[in-house]
């Protein structure tokens, strides 16, 4: 993994090596939005902050969930969603993006609100409306609504993620006010909370090093990302000797100039990894064997790499000429490992529709040369895979792999 071995990670931190076992107890990416509600003066609460949240329940509110994460803090391509306050008669909050709709913010100043701030940052309906229609995959519509009651002039608004509300409230009386953007799609990971990125018929890799300081080093540089996925074999059908992964991938933040982190993806291979021991301190063996790339920072620039991943060693392949690799721009993966050790790539930019602009890069590497270890050849028998992340740049980022499949051919 370009110098990057889990079993090592620490001592290439700067760290000294821990002989007890790493948990991996990573940060949540995103931030649960608390949800209360006052029948009273029909006001719904949406706020990030629990302590806020339960003290609205001493003030007639009753939770209500946690329906929707939004980023704790800017990132490449949010904008900010800001909260207001009306007293009587209306007695609301309201929530509004004036970047995308800026009557809103005509409509709370004429009427009187108060601001109160920040409630958190989501992404802008034109991110994946224009730019990477991709992103659908990681990303769900937050939809607002709103009720009037002429007999009071009383206004509620109210977010939602699910179409069936939204169709449910509209048939109740609420008027769909717009789509106030996008928030991550998020998943309850096993063994942690929730916030965690979820992708749609794909992947994805974030990095959030919170909003007071740089991520965590040393035995704890794990808890400012996520973004491991690995599948230990795969069913090999009779006859076929290549395994192929291909995807889409869009970043808005990640090929920049001067980051330091890299992704590591390992074919015809496994990584036997133990979230209660990720370094694997005990058995080296179970660590990461496999051939594939490197996408991302290397002495090459920020492009795509041959890598040979064995237990206790890494190498790479060659440097071959490659342009570095663009943000805001969709790329076409499409990596082969055949039985024999032989590793191609091909990488090609397509358009926000998914037609193919041009190849960007390509190699076709003997993987055999790369494994200079002894006892740690190509892993010829293997049919597991792995996507992983470097975690050595200081600064946070998202990578979307959409479109993802692994076959054998």
């Amino acid at each position: 993994m370009n110098k990057l071995l889990l079993i090592a990670a620490a001592l290439l931190l700067g760290a000294p090596l821990l002989a007890s076992a790493t948990a991996y107890v990573p940060r949540p990416s995103y931030a649960g939005v608390y949800q209360t509600y006052n029948p009273t003066i029909t006001d719904y609460l949406y706020t990030t902050n629990y302590p806020e949240s339960y003290a609205s329940l001493s003030n007639g509110y009753t939770s209500q969930g946690m329906p929707f994460y939004i980023e704790q803090t800017p990132q490449a391509h949010t904008i900010p969603l800001h909260r207001y306050w009306k007293g009587a008669p209306s007695t609301e909050h309201v929530y509004i993006t004036p970047d995308q709709y800026p009557q809103d913010l005509v409509n709370v100043t004429s009427a009187g609100y108060t601001y109160q701030g920040i409630a958190g940052y989501i992404y802008p309906k034109s991110l994946v409306d224009n730019l990477a229609p991709q992103l659908l995959g990681g990303m769900v519509p937050l939809y607002r609504l709103a009720k009037f009651n002429g007999n009071n002039n009383d206004l509620q608004h109210k977010f939602t993620i699910s179409e069936t509300e939204k169709n449910t409230l509209m048939a109740d009386g609420w008027s769909f006010d717009h789509v106030e953007g996008y928030v991550p799609r998020w998943t309850v990971n096993a063994q942690f909370l929730g916030g965690y990125p979820a992708f749609t018929g794909g992947h994805v890799m974030t990095r959030r090093c919170g909003p007071s300081g740089p991520c965590p080093g040393g035995a704890s540089f794990r808890n400012g990302y996520n973004g491991y996925k690995f599948v230990n074999s795969t069913t090999k059908p009779a006859g076929k000797t290549t395994q192929v992964m291909t995807f889409d991938l869009f970043t808005p933040d990640y090929f920049a100039a001067g980051q330091t982190d890299h992704i590591a993806i390992g074919l015809h291979g496994h990584w036997n990894i133990d979230l209660g021991n990720i370094d694997n301190a005990s058995n080296p063996a179970n660590n990461h064997h496999a051939l594939g790339v490197i996408i991302g920072a290397s002495s090459c620039g920020i492009n795509v790499r041959v890598e040979a991943f064995w237990p206790t060693g890494n190498s790479l392949s060659a440097c071959n000429g490659q342009g570095n690799l663009l943000s805001n721009q969709t790329y076409r993966f499409r990596i082969a490992v055949t039985d024999a050790g032989m590793i191609s790539y091909t990488v090609h930019s397509i358009s926000p529709s998914g037609m193919v602009i041009a190849q960007v890069a390509s190699d076709v590497v003997n993987g055999n040369t790369l494994f200079t270890a002894p006892g740690y050849g190509f892993p010829a028998a293997d049919t597991g895979y792995f996507m992983v992340q470097a975690t050595m740049d200081q600064a946070d980022y998202s990578v979307y792999f959409s479109n993802l499949n692994v076959t054998w051919q």
